[in-house]
């Protein structure tokens, strides 16, 4: 379309499922290109109107809307824009939860958190009903969806200070009855919950919304928003790098290189954005220092300095420093160790081209690893002494540079094997911040002479964090860590 100085575009009315309410804002997102050379900006303005073009205020009626672009040009009028699509997006607030908690520490009988090597943190938890009712916990053998959180306290008096290890929800729990137990008073309720991300997997997409040209940060931020979460108070996100969602050379005709489709989840997307751009990145909720948080940060932009040094008995721990009320704390009980494989030594990512239809690719392999006749002791780590291939095929990857972005991002979490270790202690705390060690930390571990360095490693998982009664005050008893080594401390 021709114009002169300012040119104005109304998309078709679109009837959407419900009017927006009084109050709501629109984001807009216009892709696009300069076409020409001379001075001058093109400005574009995108506007949320009636169906008939009028102005419009959301007042919870009206349902039938359009997208108004203006795209100015400046003068001598030589350079124009070339619009490929607009986008105005509306995000509902989100609602709180009933806020009327229930302090149940004392009335549970066992407590156990699982961390796996996603971060995604598993609760189980059971309880006497009648103990629960006495607590003023309602309706404890039937509600599903229920909000917990775990908290630790710092023993500070007289106000002491609680950090979150734990926030998510319960499933409806199992009930063990007691034998003759008529009024069900003494059966036993058996909980399972799961972190924030569940509220993750719930989202489903209704609408697709393009991410094409948005950095990563911005994607995961506008998504977590989705699901209640405003990224301003709930993400922590590292990547000093940052990742650009390429934009689809297609996108004119409906071509997105990042786009939801309907019945896609929040999860599912973000685990997309993580397979196509971030394989190694360390996500999920965990405790920071500044509240519970969704964490997503490049290892490169993660600190290798240990936080914590570990020993392998109480008297190591006294010689090497550790004061005395944390030398119990510090100490390594149990500890076990294993190489583990690389999962393939050539990978293939398998996109395509939208505007043609040939196929794109990005290969990669491991001569090294694959060479079978080297002898045992030249073989480097990752030996595998076959192909051992992985292929990734995914028609959203529509460039050249997405694919190898791919390629290099899964090479390194993929190609490389992993020296790991599994140590038993007590549940890891910074006491100074009383902030738990989390999926992400690194700490030392000393030989048994408390002299030596072992290695250093940064915890990948925390398979078990078990609480237990002891005395009528809860104590925390026992924590299994999963370690990936880095390196042998010596700088």
């Amino acid at each position: 379309m021709a114009y002169e100085t300012t040119g104005i575009f109304y998309s078709k009315p679109i009837q959407l499922r419900y009017a927006p309410p009084v109050g709501a804002t629109f984001d807009a997102q216009i892709w696009g290109d300069v076409v020409g050379t001379s001075a001058g900006t093109v400005t574009t303005a995108l506007a949320v109107v009636d169906a008939g073009g009028s102005p419009y205020t959301p007042d919870g009626v009206i349902d039938t809307l359009r997208v108004k672009l203006t795209v100015t040009t400046p003068s001598p009028y030589t350079q124009t824009f070339g619009v490929a699509a607009a986008l105005a997006s509306s995000t509902p607030d989100p609602t709180a939860t009933y806020d009327g908690p229930v302090d149940i520490t004392q009335y549970i009988d066992n407590l156990t958190l699982s961390v796996d090597e996603t971060s995604k943190t598993t609760l189980k938890m059971s309880a006497r009903r009648q103990k629960l009712l006495d607590a003023g916990v309602d309706q404890p053998q039937i509600t599903g969806d229920r909000p917990i959180r775990v908290a630790i306290s710092d023993s500070a008096t007289p106000t002491p200070t609680y950090t979150d290890i734990f926030r998510g929800t319960l499933a409806p729990p199992q009930i063990q009855y007691e034998q003759g137990d008529t009024s069900l008073h003494f059966s036993t309720l058996q909980f399972e919950g799961q972190d924030r991300s569940r509220d993750f997997e719930l989202y489903y997409f209704q609408d697709g919304i393009l991410y094409d040209g948005y950095t990563g940060e911005d994607a995961i931020g506008d998504m977590m928003s989705m699901a209640g979460y405003p990224p301003a108070t709930y993400l922590e996100y590292n990547d000093a790098v940052g990742i650009e969602i390429s934009r689809s050379p297609d996108i004119a005709r409906g071509y997105s290189n990042f786009v939801p489709q309907r019945g896609d989840t929040i999860a599912s997307m973000l685990q997309r954005l993580k397979t196509d751009y971030a394989a190694t990145f360390v996500t999920g909720w965990s405790p920071t220092g500044s509240g519970y948080k969704f964490q997503w940060s490049n290892p490169n932009d993660l600190t290798t300095t240990s936080v914590m040094t570990l020993y392998q008995s109480v008297a190591a721990a006294a010689a090497g420093g550790v004061v005395a009320a944390l030398q119990n704390k510090r100490v390594v009980r149990k500890m076990t160790a294993h190489y583990e494989s690389p999962e393939c030594n050539q990978i293939t990512v398998i996109g395509q081209d939208p505007r043609t239809g040939d196929l794109i690719y990005a290969y990669e392999f491991d001569t090294a690893s694959q060479t079978a006749d080297t002898a045992p002791a030249d073989r480097p780590y990752n030996w595998r002494g076959r192909p051992v291939p992985y292929i990734l095929s995914d028609p959203s990857i529509t460039s050249g540079l997405v694919a190898q972005q791919a390629m290099f991002s899964l090479k390194e979490r993929l190609m490389t094997g992993r020296i790991l270790i599994e140590w038993e202690s007590d549940f890891l705390i910074l006491s100074a911040t009383n902030r738990p060690l989390w999926v992400r930390d690194v700490v030392t571990i000393m030989q048994p002479d408390g002299v030596t360095i072992k290695g250093v490693y940064r915890i990948i998982a925390i398979p078990t964090i078990e609480f237990v009664v002891e005395d009528g005050v809860r104590q925390f008893r026992r924590a299994v860590y999963r370690g990936q080594y880095l390196n042998d401390g010596g700088g």
